[in-house]
């Protein structure tokens, strides 16, 4: 319920997922958050890192990596979000 109300605001929403919880991400949570936007599966490795921003329920910004540390927009490079 808490997605929905973020997806009619003008909120930057940035989602997190990270080791254990790539693995334990309900169908219910994914589904809420492909409701923000997503395109991208977090990965199920119980190293790997995922990010989301969204706003209005459009994805700005989605890394997913089997690394524990996942960079968006990549290395220096800055994204205007």
């Amino acid at each position: 319920k808490y997605f929905e109300e973020v997806k009619k605001t003008d909120y930057l929403c940035i989602c997190s997922i990270k080791d254990d919880a790539a693995i334990g991400l309900s169908e219910a949570m994914f589904y809420a958050i492909c409701g923000l936007g997503a395109k991208k599966y977090p990965t199920s490795d119980i190293r790997s890192s995922y990010i989301l921003i969204s706003r209005k329920g459009k994805a700005l910004a989605e890394e997913s990596s089997n690394d524990s540390i996942v960079k968006c927009g990549g290395g220096g490079n800055n994204r205007r979000i």
